[in-house]
């Protein structure tokens, strides 16, 4: 499959629903790899904080500004493994 064409499958619903445990099963039987939107806004979130940006700021961050923050999104053979340096 084309790398710029690859499907993207999205779940949606309340904390402890099981969100998580179904797209990573769903991500097994469809072979593709599964990541956690959750970890990655927490990550986020924590570089943030760390690099002392007021979070009434966040809102306006161009992207240039994310480049800098210190967070590492690796891939591996079924997901993704998303790291805060520091």
């Amino acid at each position: 499959m084309n790398k710029l064409a690859q499907p993207v499958v999205t779940l949606d619903g309340p904390a402890g629903s099981g969100k998580s445990t179904t797209a990573k099963e769903v991500a097994r039987r469809l072979g593709f790899r599964h990541l956690d939107s959750g970890a990655l806004y927490r990550a986020l979130t924590l570089a943030l904080l760390e690099e002392g940006t007021p979070p009434a700021q966040w809102v306006d961050l161009t992207d240039e500004d994310m480049d800098g923050l210190p967070i590492r999104v690796s891939s591996r053979e079924a997901d993704f493994v998303i790291e805060v340096a520091g």
